[in-house]
């Protein structure tokens, strides 16, 4: 099991458990603070950029709108910001022109606590996508 598949499963495991601990309901905030630890940890090096991304996704995907709600879509759109870090761009599917832009910003406002390495392959990578 690779990390991201490892990460699906934590995101599953943390669904399940939010359900039958609440009856059947979840409570999306503490969820998303849940899943967004487990991100984090999943991304040592890179903690400030990991908790910005998945901040990101938690507003956008999860929390907004009128019906809040942790969808598969969602996962995916997390489990791709794990493959970008990953530089697996192939599993970067699920990530639109609005996600790449602003992951794009976040990663310029993290960029000088980030080792070099790894922004230059992000920053490739965001080239690529037209997002810089």
């Amino acid at each position: 099991m690779d990390s991201i598949q490892k990460l699906n499963s934590d995101i599953l495991k943390a669904k399940k458990h939010h359900l039958a601990e609440n009856s059947g309901a979840i409570n999306l905030p503490k969820l998303c603070d849940e899943i967004t630890k487990l991100f984090v940890s999943s991304n040592r090096g890179i903690e400030s950029l990991a908790r910005s991304f998945a901040d990101y996704w938690a507003n956008k995907y999860v929390l907004s709108g009128q019906k809040s709600e942790l969808t598969e879509k969602s996962i995916s759109v997390l489990l791709s910001m794990q493959a970008l870090f990953e530089n697996e761009v192939s599993l970067t599917d699920s990530l639109d022109a609005e996600d790449w832009k602003e992951l794009c910003e976040l990663t310029n406002y993290e960029a000088e606590d980030l080792p070099l390495e790894f922004l230059n392959n992000l920053m490739m990578i965001f080239v690529d996508k037209k997002s810089l």
